[in-house]
């Protein structure tokens, strides 16, 4: 058996080792212990690395070797410590063997006996992870400077942390993937609309994909129209920017394992938001807002109108700019719009890897080709000499060169200017 059923739990102990040696048996993180509790035999099962071994004897093993008074049989120690004890066990027992294997990959320690045909969690969970760092992706100067983690209870205490209101409500579910990653619904329940949160879980319970390692992979399921190039989620790694989400009745998506957060439903225009905007005056926010939109309209028709004017309408251009153009488009072996194209697709594959380590080395190795045709290309030609004068008092040393093919003058081949700094020629 490589997967596990939902038959429910069996009555004697020995059945319910056997399924467990079956499912885990193989692996070495996972941990059993048998010992005797007023005459009963339980077992202890747990896994090494996801489980703490010194939380289990601190708040588990030194209790229940103490004794449990009356109980002789497995389901009356089962109930006491359920109802009666303050072990810190899950607040409904298990039952089936789908239930034994969740808590048991999800970090908690769980207690077995013999003739109980439920068994109890306790939370020993003790996984490694990243602390709690500063958003690498969002470099706000203002505000809070903690980020989102890997783990997602972490996540869901850092946004209740911030947002302490009773109205708050995060849901944890289980996604239907063959690993079982759990997700958090988290939303405001007096803002949030009713139906648009029973929608949201509709579809997320609707979707079946082999793994589910971030919330990204949430988008394309949420999308109504498939067509539409527009994102149908945002995306942040502050809890604050989260948190003002939900604020404004939105609802937040967190992921196990991902520390990213998706916001739902999104707009076109929060692109252009950032947590400073709101750190500032109302007018210089909006002036900043602005300049986001002008420098997006700019970099989406800038390369466009530029072909068009250098194409079809020359007229529009300055004289002394298109005399500069004319001479560049004559030494470039491709028209305008081909250039372009090639000039941006080489733009976005080397900003496309800007996120990894290696992007330094791949923008060293693609800008030394390019140093060295450069510099291969550069033909000199004597600059007329001008009247003698100290190189730092002039505009220009004499001693410099016109450099046709960078359009600009060079003074690596001066021997007066290589012993002053370059701002003083």
């Amino acid at each position: 058996m490589t997967t596990a059923d939902n038959q429910p739990l069996g009555q004697a102990l020995a059945e319910n080792q056997a399924f467990l040696q079956t499912m885990f048996g193989g692996s070495s993180d996972f941990y059993t212990k048998s010992f005797t509790i007023c005459g009963c035999r339980c077992c202890i099962a747990m896994f090494a690395g996801l489980s703490s071994p010194e939380k289990l004897c601190i708040m588990v093993l030194h209790a229940l070797g103490q004794g449990v008074p009356g109980c002789k049989a497995g389901p009356q120690l089962v109930q006491y410590l359920a109802e009666q004890s303050c072990l810190p066990t899950e607040q409904t027992p298990i039952t089936t063997r789908t239930q034994l294997v969740e808590a048991l990959t999800g970090g908690m320690a769980v207690l077995l006996a013999e003739g109980s045909g439920q068994a109890l969690a306790f939370s020993t969970q003790d996984m490694p992870g990243r602390s709690v760092t500063n958003p690498s992706g969002e470099g706000n100067m203002r505000g809070p400077q903690d980020a989102f983690t890997e783990h997602l209870r972490n996540n869901i205490s850092q946004l209740r942390r911030q947002f302490r209101t009773g109205s708050f409500t995060a849901e944890i579910c289980t996604a239907n993937t063959r690993a079982k990653t759990e997700y958090a619904i988290c939303y405001d329940t007096a803002l949030a609309p009713a139906d648009v949160v029973q929608t949201l879980k509709q579809r997320l319970a609707g979707v079946q994909i082999p793994v589910l390692l971030d919330s990204t992979y949430f988008a394309s399921f949420l999308k109504q129209d498939k067509l539409n190039l527009f994102p149908a989620a945002a995306y942040t790694e502050r809890p604050a920017t989260a948190c003002a989400r939900i604020c404004e009745g939105k609802i937040v998506i967190l992921v196990s394992g991902s520390p990213l957060a998706m916001v739902v439903p999104s707009f076109f225009a929060e692109h252009f938001e950032c947590l400073d905007d709101y750190s500032s005056g109302a007018v210089f926010a909006g002036l900043i807002r602005l300049l986001k939109y002008l420098a997006f309209l700019l970099a989406v028709f800038g390369p466009g109108l530029y072909v068009m004017a250098v194409s079809f309408a020359p007229e529009l251009i300055p004289v002394h700019l298109l005399a500069k153009l004319a001479q560049g488009e004559a030494s470039t072996p491709l028209p305008p719009m081909p250039e372009m194209l090639a000039v941006t697709l080489l733009l976005e594959i080397v900003r496309d890897p800007s996120a990894t380590p290696s992007a330094l080395w791949g923008r060293s190795s693609l800008a030394k080709p390019l140093s060295r045709r450069a510099s291969s290309a550069c033909r000199c030609s004597p600059w007329p000499r001008r009247p003698p004068s100290p190189p730092w008092q002039s505009r220009r040393c004499m001693n410099s060169r016109f450099c046709s093919a960078l359009r600009s003058y060079c003074w690596r081949d001066c021997s007066v200017c290589r012993g002053w700094p370059a701002g003083r020629c």
